[in-house]
């Protein structure tokens, strides 16, 4: 269903249905695949966000067609056999991955306070200049900050800008990183931290 909705032509005002929204915002959390994607299938890259309060008026608007109801595949590969859009990630395993970074993030987005978000803000500003700073180093984010890092990719013309204009590339997000290493990467990622900024890297949150 992604892979047809992203390779058909469709109005802007169209909403996005849910589960197809689900798979390009894991998409998106692989930045420099998605944009490698896009750019082999269309030549430029793709944007489909919209805010919370848009969706829940569209979804009114467009009743079944919001839900999926409306954007039905055949159930054989036909549809797919002339796609120009093919991810080149297994986003399967990718969702998997995701579903434990929405548990653990679950109690920043349950009630989100506008000095916590602008807090955290300010810190993924401080982790990106991290990554500058000590390029090459395996850096890792703390759950808020990788939870304002997710919402920046989520507008990816705005992200590669963005990144383009503080790192002259476009940063990456890789999340396949075993636990096992990722301990050893944070710890380290705080001593560094700790080492250059007066204001805490909170290893859980």
């Amino acid at each position: 269903r992604y892979i047809i909705f992203m390779d058909t032509p469709r109005k802007k005002d169209i909403p996005i249905p849910l589960d197809i929204l689900w798979v390009w915002c894991v998409h998106c959390l692989a930045p420099r695949v998605y944009i490698k994607d896009c750019l082999s299938a269309f030549g430029g890259v793709r944007m489909y966000f919209r805010s919370q309060q848009t969706y829940r008026q569209k979804s009114i608007e467009f009743g079944p067609a919001f839900s999926g109801e409306g954007f039905n595949i055949d159930d054989d590969d036909n549809n797919m056999k002339f796609s120009r859009f093919m991810p080149s990630i297994d986003l399967e395993a990718a969702m998997v991955r995701q579903k434990g970074f929405i548990e653990r993030s679950s109690f920043l987005c349950s009630t989100p306070q506008s000095d916590t978000l602008l807090s955290l803000i300010e810190q993924y500003k401080a982790f990106l200049s991290l990554i500058k700073i000590r390029p090459g180093h395996a850096l890792v984010p703390t759950v808020g900050i990788d939870l304002i890092w997710h919402a920046h990719m989520m507008v990816p013309e705005a992200y590669i800008k963005d990144t383009v204009a503080i790192m002259e590339y476009v940063v990456d997000h890789d999340d396949t990183v075993s636990e096992e290493n990722l301990e050893v990467h944070r710890q380290a990622t705080k001593e560094v931290w700790d080492s250059i900024y007066d204001f805490a890297y909170c290893m859980t949150g």
